[in-house]
């Protein structure tokens, strides 16, 4: 168990066409298909888990499996012990109280 790592497995989810591709040797093809999908969908992937778990994601990766037929959508996320520094520095640069970082990412103890 690792309090920071979040997995979720999707069963059975291929399409009828990637099993088919699949079946004919196409497994790359599967797989880069679901990469640019993974990538054009990675916002909306990470808005759904930090919406749902509180915290931010650190980094996230999927893997496609063929046998057994599975999907693996990986997400480390924030240490739970940071979640209230940054709330509380997020509520202060909302206030103004402090400048936010260029780029919206955090340099040092701030």
């Amino acid at each position: 168990m690792h309090d920071e790592l979040l997995v979720v497995e999707l069963r059975d989810a291929f399409l009828t066409v990637e099993r088919t591709l699949i079946e004919r040797g196409q497994l790359n093809t599967v797989r880069q298909t679901r990469l640019t999908f993974q990538q054009a969908m990675f916002g909306e992937f990470l808005e759904a888990v930090e919406g749902i778990s509180g915290r931010q994601v650190c980094s996230y990766v999927s893997e496609s499996i063929t046998s057994p037929e599975v999907i693996l959508e990986i997400f480390y996320l924030e240490p739970a012990r940071d979640v209230p520094h940054r709330l509380q520095r997020e509520a202060a640069e909302d206030s103004g109280e402090l400048a936010r970082p260029v780029g919206g990412i955090p340099v040092g103890n701030q």
